[in-house]
């Protein structure tokens, strides 16, 4: 169970925080783990420091809930930013973008 102050908590447009990747510093893969308060389609992408992106971890609708995604593909050693974007599927719609950073060792 996730402790309080490590949820990824994003309820409308009044985000607490980001979505969290753990282990952060990593050397192989890691894991996104987001709250969802409301059923909401959810994308999660990972871009490199320049804003490319390298990799979608995930993309679709789910219902509420806590959820971990894993990201078990090779990623090259550098900084990146985990990217979530959640809208909801219900009226009114409400649109939340939020950030958090990952570094990869060698």
């Amino acid at each position: 169970m996730m402790k309080q102050n490590q949820k990824a908590d994003f309820t409308g447009t009044d985000c607490k925080s980001a979505p969290a990747g753990y282990p952060n510093p990593t050397r192989s893969g890691f894991t996104a783990k987001v709250t969802v308060p409301y059923e909401a389609a959810i994308e999660i992408h990972l871009f490199d420091v320049t804003g490319r992106k390298q990799l979608q971890i995930i993309e679709g609708t789910h219902a509420t809930g806590v959820y971990e995604f894993a990201v078990a593909e090779p990623i090259t050693p550098g900084i990146y930013m985990l990217q979530m974007q959640a809208t909801s599927t219900a009226q009114p719609v409400r649109m939340v973008r939020k950030q958090a950073k990952v570094v990869v060792l060698r």
